[in-house]
């Protein structure tokens, strides 16, 4: 064979942030103890293994082989297919190269370092290599549809940990095009077949084909369908008379049957390759993977049909590999004897009886840290069990539960303080064991899971809370996030997976029936979360959710033994754990120099966001994504206000963002959002019908603006008044009137509203009251509102009004002249017939 690849050398020279394996079986602590250990030392943090259900069940029967880290330290998923999951590839990516191996290597000691065994290695240097990106695509596809077979059967925590590798794949795919000589094929039961795939791709005029493989059906199928395909071609099958599985006994005339190990006399370890040549000139075809010469690799079958994934090389690159490989030589060896077929067939036997494993289920289940309660999704088969036992991460006892209730299929563990030590469970009824659980640590995954640029994110954020970093410098470093190519993109991939989950569903689910229980009734539908993951996602995370919980982490820029992070790439420690949170540098500058610098940032990041929305209006594809950037914008704006109120920059004079460039990011957001014929805003909220986190969070900040300006609402308009004082108080009346009511009905939103308002208020009672005051008397306007409206006969200036058939949503009368009505568009002044317009008022039910 050719130089061996060393799948651990190439982890080792860095560079990847996130990687993804998929394998048969596994021995998992040499994944945790090795393979994870050189990719963490090598800075890949999101790591993923995909393996097949039954053969994990088995790894956790056995006190050597179950393992110690899964859903904490990585994400183990167990792939459930009709015969077996059987693909072997590993993708690794990084910021500026990426790289896929398609082999034959199971995630084992054997299969990394001592089998003979056949992997293809494509690196991607860039995001403009267009082969290697094509190669890295269709892996990513294959993975991404294994992933998805789940759905339904794991948790939806699990199946989000697997697919946020899409965010790192995906800026070397976007462009991605078929490549011409060079196939990344996979087979699943559902799907074409292996054999179809690549009849349409190998020439008719193949004179020999030569087959390398380490398990056979009985049948012999793969072999009498090439016979078949080709009839012309003289087939050659190689094995290792002592290694090979091979139960069923070769028919005459159809291949040659020879001992492969005269092909690599310097290598006597065990034979786990699988190839196929096809000699066929310029036109030849090599095709190496996971895929054995047996019928559940090769040919669809519903019911037993394996999942497998190969490499395919057209041309001269197939005859190049097939020479460097060796396999050209097969046809140049004797044939065995039937003597030697015959004990081959008998030791098979044997060796199947023996390895006839059934193992004890084995379930996933879902830590959920903030209410500490521990989710176990149960088989419809395993209901009977009378106690839990918790377990640690070397599988030590933690503690036991007694007489646990389910629900719905949902065992709920109420564990608390100890969820964070618990690994695994097992369930029992009696002294039987009745079924295993692996637990899945999603905040835990999460947070391990961080980008390079992520960890610069909360590094630069947690600049806030410094008391002697310069903070313009955490804007100017957030603003390169929101407004990245990268950032474009991950909006993109987000709302494409969303549209085709969306039309999947749709053409899929058939209700078996139109009765719906009345308890049902009074829910509100969930909300979409439309960006999970990126660094994007992760900044907006971090904005909205937890940045006053990062203020209060570690500082230091070095661990425990004094290293800085790129001094920990490729150095192996014994914990594995990220690297800490680092603050900005001190700086010179006085308080008064940093405030103004942090105001000239905000007005630079101002300009920015309204330049963004008006490209938007007429660039349809960023429409998304520019409405996530601006949320990002408002929660930073909002965490500047919160500075503003502190001791520290008070005492300087100068406000963090100016009152100016917050009133035009308000009046000019409101423009681009709710005006037009083409509302930027729905561009998100029309993704789902139940509306989106990413809408409800972007009203919330819209008001809590309003309120930070010291807008509200005038119930009784002058219309005597001067214009100039008039027309903001009309304006203000419109934009409650559209934000309000959806934020008024909705809990969450009401509570997350408040939590701003609270965290911007100034420090003190009377503040505190007049903004308590303030959004009480807000929300009940929305209140008012949120039930519709009905016809009240009254035009008047400030008043609401439609234009039935034209304008169905309320707007504010801005002007009536004569017989026309006019009222505030948002980005105009739109004017009616008055005969045309009706008056109305909000259906208030008593």
């Amino acid at each position: 064979m050719s130089d061996p690849i060393s799948i651990l050398d190439v982890i080792k020279r860095g560079g990847y942030e996130a990687s993804l394996i998929t394998t048969f079986n596994a021995t998992l602590p040499f994944y945790e103890e090795i393979v994870l250990r050189k990719l963490v030392a090598a800075g890949c943090r999101h790591n993923v293994v995909l393996m097949d259900q039954s053969q994990c069940a088995i790894s956790w029967a056995s006190e050597a082989t179950r393992p110690r880290h899964a859903g904490h330290a990585y994400t183990l998923l167990p792939i459930a297919a009709p015969g077996a999951f059987h693909p072997k590839i590993c993708i690794l990516v990084g910021q500026k190269k990426a790289a896929v191996l398609i082999g034959s290597h199971n995630l084992t000691l054997s299969g990394f370092g001592y089998n003979r065994e056949i992997s293809n290695w494509i690196e991607i240097g860039s995001t403009k290599d267009g082969d290697g990106a094509a190669i890295l695509a269709a892996a990513w596809r294959m993975a991404r549809q294994w992933i998805e077979m789940q759905r339904g059967k794991s948790a939806e925590p699990l199946l989000d940990a697997a697919l946020a590798l899409g965010e790192f794949v995906n800026p070397f795919i976007v462009n991605a095009v078929p490549a011409g000589n060079v196939f990344a094929l996979a087979h699943s039961p559902s799907g074409t077949s292996l054999i179809d795939q690549l009849a349409e791709r190998v020439t008719s005029n193949v004179q020999r084909i030569g087959v390398i493989g380490a398990f056979f059906d009985t049948e012999l199928a793969l072999i009498a369908e090439l016979k078949k395909r080709w009839p012309m071609a003289e087939i050659v099958v190689g094995i290792d008379p002592e290694s090979v599985q091979m139960p069923g006994s070769p028919s005459p005339g159809v291949a040659r049957y020879v001992d492969a190990r005269h092909l690599w006399t310097d290598n006597k370890n065990y034979l786990h390759a699988k190839a196929i040549y096809f000699e066929a000139g310029q036109d030849s075809a090599f095709v190496s993977g996971s895929a054995n010469p047996s019928r559940p690799a090769w040919i669809s079958q519903a019911s037993n049909g394996n999942v497998e994934a190969v490499l395919l090389r057209i041309g001269q690159s197939a005859i190049d590999t097939a020479t460097e490989v060796g396999i050209c030589g097969l046809f140049d060896l004797d044939s065995v004897g039937e003597e030697v077929l015959k004990n081959v067939k008998t030791r098979t036997a044997i060796e199947r009886a023996s390895n006839e494993v059934d193992p004890v289920p084995l379930l996933i289940g879902i830590a959920n840290h903030e209410s500490g309660n521990l989710d176990i999704t149960l088989r419809a088969d395993l209901m009977s069990f009378d106690h839990v036992v918790l377990l640690g991460a070397d599988m030590e006892e933690i503690s036991e539960v007694y007489s646990p209730v389910s629900s719905d299929g949902v065992l709920r563990l109420s564990v608390k303080d100890e969820l964070t030590l618990v690994r695994a469970c097992s369930l029992y009824s009696g002294t039987s064991l009745v079924a295993r659980v692996m637990v899945h640590h999603p905040s835990v995954i999460s947070a391990r899971a961080q980008s390079t640029r992520q960890y610069q994110i909360r590094s630069a954020l947690n600049g806030l809370g410094s008391t002697e970093g310069d903070i313009s410098k955490v804007i100017a470093s957030v603003q390169r996030v929101i407004f990245s190519d990268d950032t474009h993109r991950e909006v993109t991939a987000a709302m494409r997976s969303h549209r085709e989950k969306e039309s999947k569903q749709a053409d899929e689910i058939v209700p078996d029936t139109l009765a719906i229980s009345v308890s049902d009734l009074p829910k509100e539908k969930k909300k979409i979360r439309l960006l999970k993951s990126g660094d994007l996602a992760y900044l907006l995370d971090v904005l909205l959710r937890r940045i006053r919980e990062g203020l209060e982490l570690s500082t230091s820029e070095t661990d425990s033994s004094g290293r800085t992070e790129e001094e920990r790439v490729g150095q192996e420690d014994e914990d594995v754990e990220n690297p800490p949170v680092s603050m900005l540098p001190a700086t010179s500058l006085d308080d008064s120099k940093i405030a103004q610098a942090v105001a000239s940032r905000a007005k630079s990041l101002t300009n920015a966001m309204l330049a963004q929305l008006k490209h938007a209006k007429k660039d349809t594809e960023r429409r998304s994504s520019v409405v996530f950037q601006l949320i990002a914008v408002l929660a930073l704006v909002r965490e500047l206000r919160y500075l503003d109120k502190s001791p520290r920059w008070k005492k300087t004079g100068c406000l963090l963002v100016a009152e100016g460039d917050r009133r035009r990011l308000f009046d000019e957001s409101l423009i681009h959002l709710l005006g037009g014929d083409m509302r930027l805003f729905d561009s998100i909220e029309l993704a789902s019908d139940g509306g989106t986190e990413e809408g409800v969070q972007l009203r919330v900040l819209l008001l809590w603006l309003a309120w930070d300006l010291g807008d509200e609402l005038t119930d009784h308009i002058d219309r005597l008044g001067e214009r100039k004082e008039l027309e903001p108080k009309l304006r203000t009346n419109a934009a409650f009137l559209k934000l309000m009511p959806p934020i008024s009905c909705d809990m969450n939103a009401r509570a997350d509203l408040k939590q701003s308002i609270d965290h911007t208020v100034k420090p003190t009672p009377e503040a505190a009251e007049r903004a308590n005051i303030w959004l009480k008397r807000h929300l009940r306007f929305g209140v008012e509102w949120q039930d519709g409206y009905v016809e009240s006969g009254n035009l008047c200036v400030g008043g609401y009004c439609i234009v039935p058939g034209k304008m169905p949503e309320p707007r504010v009368i801005y002007e009536i002249s004569g017989g026309t009505i006019c009222f505030w568009d948002f980005d105009r002044v739109r004017r009616f017939e008055r005969c045309r317009v009706s008056a109305v008022e909000p259906n208030v039910v008593n």
